[in-house]
């Protein structure tokens, strides 16, 4: 066969070689997507609606609210524990709000805060309905930290984390060896040195002063974990009646009953007084929705049902106290703090701008 000549078999084992090749790039990728796309993660829930069922307070009373109003609703949750039986509970079942498909740890984990939720409403509250406030806020946090690595932790972390790492770091010996040994030697001399004296000396300025090299720290910025999201609503209510004063007031008082803890508990032993005052049942919790008419907002990133940290009731935001003939303040301030009870994963932060999303 001259040197012009194809030989039709290496063509054939090149064209099926690509194929493979192929394929195979086309499974990896459709398993990577498959990690994303199996991972039914847990939606916002839509809060009370307007026209909704169960009774409501709100402010302002007498504001008309159509079907493109945005406002803030609150509804009332006894706390369901996350790893046993809450109030007159099963327990967590690990079905969480999602869409099929989820792993068994991540529905775990979101297993209280899901369609369990739903069931402990706590009908003793009024779901409350507000006015959108002036300063509305999503805050996203990650913790990352500095990591100094010497030259033999980098050596062990690429031999871990590199095909090639034992054969790199084997090349690298000598090299770690004589930073090691003039490390050492440095310390040893330091220490001697600070003991005869009774100095504070460092390694590094003494190797500073006597060879102008130090010992490289190799700080690496690393990823260490994910923050609870927190938030803060303030309203400013003006009573324009009767009705709107007892509203406010209702709002105010819920509020403050739901972040606080019931005297008594249950517990598992038999014959012990649940009221006994041994024990004491954890708040409620609850969950905040931006509304915008029967639904969600889409533009506004919503919250995890929450715990409520801090509630602070100013009667006299104008700077001075003055009140209608029955006592009620003509103006009150409230500020609440919310922190969410489970962290949000990215699989949770949906791009399509038609839905909403955490």
């Amino acid at each position: 066969m001259g040197p012009l000549d194809i030989d039709i078999s290496e063509i054939k084992n090149a064209q099926e070689s690509a194929k493979i090749k192929e394929n195979n790039n086309k499974n990896n990728d459709s398993k990577e997507n498959n990690l994303t796309i199996n991972l039914g993660a847990m939606k916002p829930r839509r809060g009370t609606a307007i026209g909704g069922s169960g009774a409501t307070v709100r402010y302002p009373n007498a504001a008309e609210i159509q079907g493109d109003t945005d406002y803030v609703s609150i509804d009332f949750y006894k706390y369901d524990p996350p790893f046993g039986k809450g109030y007159k509970q099963k327990g967590s079942t690990g079905k969480g709000n999602n869409e099929g498909g989820t792993s068994g740890q991540y529905n775990t984990y979101n297993a209280s805060v899901g369609d369990n939720l739903a069931k402990t409403k706590d009908t003793r509250y009024k779901s409350i309905i507000l006015f959108m406030p002036e300063d509305v806020q999503a805050q996203y946090g990650a913790n990352w930290g500095a990591a100094g690595f010497g030259m033999g932790q980098q050596a062990i972390a690429r031999m871990i984390g590199m095909e090639d790492g034992p054969k790199r770091a084997w090349g690298n010996t000598w090299e770690m060896v004589r930073a090691g040994l003039k490390n050492s030697g440095y310390e040893l001399t330091k220490d001697i040195m600070n003991l005869a004296s009774g100095g504070n000396l460092t390694n590094n300025q003494l190797m500073g002063g006597v060879s102008g090299t130090i010992v490289n720290p190799n700080v690496e910025l690393m990823y260490e974990a994910p923050e609870l999201r927190g938030f803060n609503l303030n309203f400013k209510m003006m009573a324009r009646s009767k009705g709107e004063a007892q509203s406010i007031k209702l709002i105010c008082q819920q509020l403050k009953k739901a972040m606080l803890p019931n005297w008594g508990g249950q517990t598992k032993l038999p014959g012990m007084n649940a009221g006994s005052g041994s024990l004491i049942t954890i708040p409620n919790i609850v969950k905040v929705a931006f509304m915008k008419g029967n639904g969600l907002n889409k533009y506004v990133s919503q919250f995890k049902p929450c715990a409520i940290t801090n509630v602070n009731v100013n009667y006299t935001p104008d700077g001075s106290y003055s009140t209608y003939e029955d006592g009620s303040p003509v103006a009150t301030a409230l500020t609440v703090q919310f922190k969410e009870l489970k962290l949000v994963f990215s699989e949770e932060v949906n791009l399509n701008h038609n839905e909403a999303s955490y």
